[in-house]
């Protein structure tokens, strides 16, 4: 697993109450590789840590990507906001990222062709869902965030009543059975 971010917050290599701990210490019990990235702490992390086989150190973003399964981000470096995806999909085993710092677009991700998982968004289906506009209300109906103008305004508006009627139920109720 290649990690981007060890410190607790970026512009620091304070680790004290950094989640890359707990991802680290995770993927080691259970039996994984780890090759980390980190700006500024990657030295502190070697202090906490020691040298261990299972638990590597790059000096670039896009080294640790080499030959990892997946890549996790842990801190919202400003290096971290706009990598080379194009890159980041030839360099990772299968195209993964679970993202703590949800820097990334999801519907860019997907575009993208790279499985995303933004940790505390939930899952793309449920992002689209809230993404979506309502729709339209009938006529009759009044939606209480949008103030439209009477029948009788749109009719002086536009020369008379049909062609009030038949503006509003296009632009309005375009999808209503009951206009």
């Amino acid at each position: 697993m290649a990690v981007w971010g060890l410190s607790f917050k970026p512009n620091t290599d304070d680790m004290r109450e950094a989640p890359s701990r707990v991802l680290i210490e995770a993927v080691w019990a259970a039996g994984g590789r780890v090759v980390a990235f980190d700006p500024e702490a990657m030295d502190a992390c070697q202090a906490i840590y020691g040298e261990r086989d299972d638990m590597a150190y790059a000096l670039t973003k896009e080294a640790a990507l080499d030959g990892a399964d997946c890549l996790a981000i842990c801190t919202e470096w400003k290096a971290f906001r706009s990598p080379d995806f194009e890159g980041i999909k030839q360099r990772l085993v299968s195209p993964l990222i679970f993202d703590g710092r949800n820097l990334y677009d999801p519907h860019f991700m997907a575009a993208l062709q790279i499985e995303y998982y933004a940790i505390g968004r939930g899952s793309l289906s449920t992002v689209v869902r809230l993404t979506r506009t309502p729709p339209p209300l009938h006529r009759r109906q009044r939606s209480p965030y949008a103030r439209m103008p009477s029948r009788r305004v749109w009719s002086r508006r536009l020369g008379g009543e049909s062609a009030a009627r038949s503006t509003y139920q296009r632009r309005f109720c375009a999808s209503c059975p009951l206009t």
